[in-house]
């Protein structure tokens, strides 16, 4: 069937349970005057077209001039976002069915311009195709096990009020909000237990970051209230193409308002800790990430001067993760003295990323006789205190090996005519005892 402007006076009533109506002009229902079993709802004009409260089930928005509520429309079964905007002002349209595709076919030319609210279950991706007149602002919730909430009713705010942000996201400080608005998104009542995804789409925003990997999701409870950051922010997830900035952020417990925060550096791998600790005369190194983005591996680097690093090891990331992770590394290339170490974060593209540095300090065997002169030195080196068979090397202080020596008894004079003048790492090793380590200065 097809009309042009509807209105059902009080005391009539449509029943619909099968077949399609298209409406081209208003639809101007009372209460309980229309109900709908089945068929098929469609708005289908060429200029706006102005709907009073109602509840279907399944209803098509076919209209570049879009639709105007003047009330609120409730949709028991699937709204099919065909052509126009659904302009809902501060009434809101009501989505019970809680199937993922009960709200569809949403693109940057059709979405909710206002309130929508759906009905959710504890699983699932969930669509808010909602935003202004002039952009189409999506936001994704991925509901995993969430408890307590029943249905979340999202909009988005074109003008930004409050304070602007202050916070810091995996050693990153965010400080300034991309400009297109923020997101309010208002459950029933809060979570009682699970978590959420939340996949934000920024369209109307004139500011930018350094770098697609600077962005990140904060919130905030209300305009009154600082930014925060809550749950994970993986690097290198973000992406910005097509004037659409997308930012994932992962495990949040509370709803609230969110916007796409953003600093002047990129968001690294998210490392909770990293220690770097002595057992003996090994080096201990662990450390442990909270998420990670097309990580390929860490890699391990030491120096003896905090300034030249030099790497020692790899260990294999896991790639793309939001589970947290562990990793050891252990050196047993010790020496008497302070170690320096970092770790040096590669992503499978090639990009780096370092850690802070971290310090051991080992001590010699406190029962050897060793010692090396003079100090500095210009082309000898004797070292007394020796048994035969001994292993003397010598060692930049980036830990590469320049010099390798076995002493044939007490006392060893070792050539550093070769040597660049610097300072040096010594070390002896004798079979059933401790290393033993000093460091000396070749000049010329």
């Amino acid at each position: 069937a097809v009309c042009n402007t509807m209105v059902i006076l009080p005391g009539g009533t449509v029943d619909m349970n099968s077949g399609s109506l298209s409406i081209y002009g208003h639809f101007y229902p009372t209460l309980n005057s229309y109900s709908q079993s089945g068929g098929m709802l469609a708005f289908t004009g060429s200029a706006s077209q102005e709907v009073k409260t109602v509840t279907v089930k399944d209803v098509t928005i076919d209209n570049a001039a879009g639709i105007e509520l003047l009330g609120n429309m409730t949709v028991q079964g699937t709204i099919q976002l065909q052509n126009g905007l659904v302009n809902t002002g501060l009434n809101e349209v009501n989505v019970t069915n809680t199937a993922l595709a009960a709200v569809s076919n949403h693109s940057i030319t059709r979405y909710i311009n206002g309130n929508l609210r759906r009905s959710i279950t504890a699983f699932g991706t969930y669509d808010f195709p909602v935003g202004t007149s002039a952009n189409y602002e999506l936001a994704q919730l991925t509901l995993n096990n969430l408890q307590g909430t029943t249905n979340v009713l999202a909009r988005f705010n074109s003008t930004i009020t409050g304070a602007a942000p202050n916070v810091s996201v995996n050693g990153t400080v965010i400080n300034t909000l991309l400009n297109g608005g923020v997101w309010t998104i208002t459950p029933n009542q809060q979570p009682t237990s699970g978590s959420y995804d939340i996949n934000l789409h920024m369209r109307g925003h004139t500011n930018f970051a350094v770098s697609q990997q600077a962005y990140t999701v904060i919130k905030r409870n209300n305009s009154a209230s600082a930014w925060t950051h809550q749950g994970v922010t993986v690097g290198n997830s973000q992406t910005a193409s097509g004037g659409t900035v997308s930012v994932p952020n992962f495990g949040l417990s509370t709803f609230s308002d969110f916007g796409i925060g953003f600093g002047n550096t990129v968001l690294p791998v998210t490392l909770t800790l990293f220690t770097a600790t002595a057992s003996g005369q090994l080096a201990v190194l662990e450390w442990e990430t909270e998420s990670e983005y097309e990580n390929e591996r860490f890699d391990v680097q030491r120096s003896f001067n905090g300034v030249a690093f030099e790497t020692i090891g790899s260990v294999k990331g896991n790639g793309t993760t939001v589970q947290s992770h562990r990793y050891r590394h252990i050196d047993p290339n010790t020496a008497s003295g302070v170690h320096y170490y970092r770790l040096k974060q590669v992503d499978f593209d090639g990009t780096e990323h370092f850690t802070d540095i971290r310090s051991v300090t080992f001590a010699n065997a406190e029962s050897s006789n060793i010692n090396v002169f003079p100090n500095p030195a210009t082309n000898q080196l004797y070292v007394n205190g020796l048994v035969e068979g001994a292993v003397i090397n010598v060692y930049e202080l980036t830990g590469r090996q320049t010099l390798h020596y076995t002493a044939s008894g007490e006392t060893a004079l070792i050539s550093i005519d070769d040597l660049k003048s610097g300072e040096y790492m010594l070390r002896v090793f004798i079979s059933g005892q401790k290393p033993w380590s000093t460091r000396f200065v070749k000049i010329d």
